[in-house]
This record gives structure tokens, sequence and C-alpha cells, in this order.
């Protein structure tokens, strides 16, 4: 269960009264103050007497930070009743309480009041409100309760009469789209930092920070919300977000993600604009090729990579049922063989074009490290007609193999993915028909079945497994 950021929070907070009034000091002098000397007559003597005239004290402005040191103020994150607050820097950008919130006497947990910089726009506040940011200094908890909280002058103090608390607000995050994909499984801290807060219409809108506190403190979610303080409980809605394209979100956007989805293969649904269940099972698709966090959005790194395969720049070649990169099986031979050439540099060995025995039709193989390209005139011209890896373990770095396929691969993994074993005369072999692939060897003899840890040494497609007979 996730620890919650603040014990006792809401909207239109009123606490107990909590101890007495204010001692009233008597014979005290203004500092500043100017004196002067008169004669006071007396029976055969003459004695000065010295009479102090105060100072003028400076008057506080109603509705900033500093008219919170004339009254005590609420409590609004642990119920401790009501507080003085004094100057808790030289700057006087925070107030602090004197007293611990915990009731322990200690000098923990104290109530500090803070105002923002710059300050958020605000409409509708009555004379004399204040609205500062609220949370425990030097906290003896691992999670700080923090509020932005809305003070207004009443009969025993500055009551909160408008509570807005991380916990709330991370409890409203997690009912949209944007957030409840993005959320910590652990313990968090929220920061809403307000840009704008309206009493007319109850709403705060700013950028709020959820960190992940398991995960070193970095920000699992950024982004700016509106929230509507005078549902119960607190409503907010994302207006941006971390930029990532997720399921539930809808536009443009959305729709160009599914236009390259489908160019690419990916996607066979509608294009809509709208981020379903189909669009997400293509992008973990497209995420699962190229190596990428398999998590059904596009961030920064899946959305660099779609850009790059989309428009030809990118380095990786995906060996696939359909081809290799740029060249599909059925392109001309001399075509494809300089663009795989341009693409993996001279291959290590070549056999040049040869007449098979067993079929009678020209083939030609080209081999770079363990990952060999085949060609034939099967079809009536020279063409390139399938590739084949023959070691795993030692393919050419900017090569990926559809479905994920790399050199730790098990025969575990095949299983999940739909493989199927077979015995014939070629031996104990694999293959995974929505993938294409067949063909498949392990290193060693296994038994039939495989062990889930039986390592694949290669496998070959777009020829019929490369049986020429």
């Amino acid at each position: 269960m996730r620890r919650p950021l603040a014990l006792i929070l809401g909207v239109g907070l009123l606490a107990a009264s909590c101890g007495g009034e204010a001692a009233l000091s008597t014979g005290t002098t203004q500092p500043g103050g100017s004196t002067s000397t008169t004669e006071a007559g007396s029976t055969g003597s003459t004695a000065p007497v010295t009479t102090t005239t105060p100072a003028t004290t400076p008057s506080i402005e109603p509705g900033t930070l500093a008219s919170l040191t004339e009254g005590r103020v609420e409590d609004p994150l642990m119920g401790s009743g009501w507080h003085e607050l004094e100057w808790a820097d030289d700057a006087h950008t925070r107030l602090a309480s004197s007293r611990s919130t915990s009731g322990d006497g200690g000098e923990a947990d104290l109530l500090t009041v803070a105002a923002w910089d710059p300050p958020p726009s605000t409409s509708g506040l009555a004379p004399g409100q204040v609205l500062v940011d609220v949370f425990l200094g030097s906290p003896s908890m691992d999670i700080v309760p923090s509020a932005i909280v809305l003070y207004t002058p009443g009969g025993e103090g500055f009551e909160a009469t408008v509570v807005i608390d991380g916990a709330s607000v991370e409890a409203a995050l997690l009912e949209t789209t944007d957030y409840a994909v993005a959320a910590p499984a652990g313990p968090v801290a929220v920061e809403l930092v307000p840009a704008a807060f309206d009493v007319t219409t109850a709403t705060v809108t700013g950028m709020v920070t959820v960190v992940d506190l398991e995960a070193g403190g970095g920000a699992a979610y950024q982004g700016e919300v509106r929230c509507d303080f005078s549902a119960d409980p607190l409503t907010c809605v994302t207006l941006t977000d971390d930029g990532v394209l997720r399921p539930g979100d809808e536009g443009a956007d959305v729709e160009a993600l599914q236009e390259d989805l489908a160019a690419l293969g990916y996607l066979t649904g509608d294009i809509d604009g709208k981020y379903g269940p189909g669009t997400r099972a293509a992008v973990i698709a497209f995420q699962t090729d190229y190596l990428l966090t398999r998590d059904g959005r596009v961030g920064p790194n899946t959305r660099a990579v779609l850009t790059e395969v989309m428009d030809g720049t990118s380095l990786l070649l995906l060996a696939s049922e359909n081809g290799v990169g740029a060249w599909p099986f059925g392109t001309d031979s001399e075509t494809a063989y300089a663009g795989l050439i341009g693409a993996l540099g001279v291959p290590d060995s070549a056999t040049g074009w040869y007449v098979d025995a067993c079929d009678g039709n020209e083939w030609f193989k080209a081999r770079w490290e363990g990952f060999s390209v085949v060609f034939t005139d099967r079809s009536g011209t020279r063409r390139f007609d399938g590739w084949e890896v023959n070691d795993l373990a030692d393919l050419p770095a900017n090569l990926l193999i559809a479905g994920g396929i790399r050199p730790d691969t098990r025969w575990g993994d095949l299983d999940a993915m739909g493989a199927d074993f077979f015995d014939d005369f070629l031996g104990q072999r694999w293959r995974i028909p929505a993938l294409g692939y067949g063909n498949g060897r392990f290193v060693n003899p296994v038994s039939n079945p495989p062990g889930a840890k039986a390592a694949i040494a290669g496998f070959g497609t777009g020829t019929g497994g490369f049986e020429s007979c």
C-alpha cells in the first residue's frame, strides 16, 4: 500500500483551539523611540524625568505572508490546532512555528509556511486571505506532508479554508490515463506549484511533479494540471503531459503514430487517432523488434527510433519475414546486394552464382559474420530470396532480428512466442509461424521438446528453410 503524503487533509479543514491567547507584554519600549527630559518639582531639589515616545510601527499589508504573524494560524497537515508563526530566515521568505505539530515538545515537524517565487496569479480572493505553501520543517518522516493552503482571517485566527494536499492530487491523477500508466508502485512525493488560483471557479492550475522515492528520487511524472477543489474528493485533469503518447490519448499525434505503424506493417486496424489496444499492441511489437523497453508507450527513445526508421536515416537493419532493412524479398539481386553492402560493408565471404545440383536453379550466398543472405532465380529472375542466421552470437552490430531474438535467446523464449518443435529428416528444429521463421537449430543436440534454457544457434527465413530440394 502506498504511504500517504499527509495525514489529515481536505477542503475547509477546521481544527480545535490549542493553547491560550498570546500574553500581553507590559512595560516595553519600542526600539527606535525618542526620549525627552523635563524638570519635576520637589522640595529642595530638582531631578530630571525621562519619558519615552514610541516609534511608529510599520503597518503590515493584509493578504501577505507577513500578515500571518499578526494572528494564530491553523495546522492543515497534522491537525495540531493553532500556531503562532515567526520568521524562519533573515530574508523573510518563510514563517515557522516554534511548537512541534507532533505534540512531543521536540523541534521536529514544525509547521512552516512560504510563498512561491514567482507568485501565482490569483482571482476572487477575499480581503485579508493569504495563499501559501505549507509543509513541515525539520520533518521526522520520510515523506513530508505539504499542501497549497488558502488562509482566511477569522475569529480564532487564520483558518485553513482551502487545502490542496499532495496525496489528494496524486489520488486525482490516478483517475487520468496520462498518470495512471506512469504511476510508481511505491511511495511518492507530490509537488503542485500553482500558476493560477481562482476562488470563483474553485480551480487551481499549475505544474505537478511526482517523484518516485524508490527509484533514486527521479521524476516519474511531470505535467500541467487543472484541479477542481470544490469537488470532494479533489478532481484533476491533465492539460499537458511529459510528451509521451500512451493508451487513452487521442488526437493528431496519435493519428500520425498510427500512420507510421501502418506503413511499417505493425498496425492493421483503423487509423482513428485513438490510442487503443490495437495501437498499443503495434507499439509493443515495434519495441520488441528494435530491442526497446516494451511498455506500449511512445516516449523519447521509441519516438526517435521510429522517426529514423520512417525517414530512412536509421543505421539499424531489421531482418524479418519480409526481408532485411529497406530491401524486401523479391528485390532484384543487384539492387539488394548493393544496398546490403552499403549497410553491412563488404561480406566476409560470397559464393558467386552457381547452379544448384538438386533443383537446377541459380543460387548466390553472401555472409557477414554469423549472418547470410541468399539470392536465387527461382522466380524467373535473380532476386533477393532469404536470409539465414548461421551464428546467433556473432551478428553484425547494427543487425536486429524481428521478434526481439538476440544472442541470449533460449527455447523458453521462443516457446512463449508460439514456436513449435519438430523432428524430420533434417533433425530437430523449431519454427515460429507468426514470424515466418523456420529451420531453427540449437547449439547442442537437445531433447524433444527442448529444455527451456536450451540455447539457439541459428535459423533462416525466406526460402522455405533453404531446402533446395
